[in-house]
């Protein structure tokens, strides 16, 4: 069985105090639940075929595993965030076809018409694309004759064509953004990705993606109230105190989610 002292001296190896540093600053919880999520994750996913009175050994020997726990405990949580997100995009995507519903043929026209241009940067694929230009202008039955299509096969194209959409979805976001939301939604994108990344030196390279782009983040984190520090947040992310780290990757996913759905 293994014993407090085991666990402690576990969690007091700089693999460990790097591990939950990590989960503190993504999840802003307190050292003694970041300690025991990570100790939970190692012992369930890494060590869980190592016998009790191999674990301290086990641990100094593969010393990075306990920071691999700390990343995937982590990604869970943010895979969590997103998936309740994606719930009320969903939910809010379907209150909004009823808008569309009711919408006048002169509204319809206009959101056709600022749509059309763009059809060839979105669909690569010359068929597809007419095929979408045919259902915008003509409407279903036009176009399931003109393509020879029965309802069946019409449903299974919509479809299709609404997975392709989904996943660039951001990148059809921004052909219809102004250019300065655009690129916002870039810089936002990339800071999420580096947030959810599993790299080594996570702490290094956001630091140094902020400061690249510190006319953004400067503004940014000036909008953010309750930041105890935030030039030290700007230019030094990787010592920055971890509740103003929380609130920048906190704000950061709000701003992304409104810019996506404005």
């Amino acid at each position: 069985m293994i014993t407090d002292s085991n666990i402690k001296e576990i969690l007091t190896m700089p693999s460990a105090k790097k591990g939950i540093k990590i989960i503190m600053t993504s999840m802003n919880v307190e050292r003694n639940e970041a300690a025991n999520l990570l100790y939970v994750d190692w012992i369930e996913r890494r060590a869980k075929k190592v016998p009790h009175n191999r674990l301290v050994a086990y641990a100094k020997k593969h010393t990075k595993e306990l920071e691999y726990s700390a990343r995937s405990v982590r990604q869970s949580y943010f895979k969590k965030w997103k998936d309740e997100r994606e719930k009320e995009n969903r939910a809010t995507a379907l209150a909004n076809g009823w808008l569309v519903v009711g919408m006048s043929e002169e509204e319809k026209h206009e959101l056709i018409e600022k749509a059309l241009p763009k059809l060839r940067d979105i669909f690569i694929n010359l068929n597809t694309r007419k095929f979408v230009e045919s259902v915008l202008k003509n409407g279903k039955e036009e176009t399931k004759q003109k393509f020879k299509l029965t309802d069946k096969q019409f449903g299974r194209k919509i479809r299709d064509i609404e997975l392709l959409c989904a996943k660039n979805r951001l990148g059809i976001k921004k052909l219809f953004a102004k250019d300065k939301d655009a690129k916002e939604l870039v810089i936002l994108n990339q800071f999420i990705e580096l947030i959810e990344s599993e790299n080594d030196n996570y702490d290094a390279l956001i630091g140094e993606y902020i400061r690249s782009n510190a006319d953004y983040f400067d503004n940014l984190i000036g909008n953010i109230s309750g930041i105890y520090s935030p030039i030290l947040l700007a230019e030094n992310w990787e010592v920055a105190r971890l509740r103003d780290k929380y609130k920048l990757v906190n704000y950061v996913y709000r701003r992304f989610e409104y810019l996506e759905n404005v």
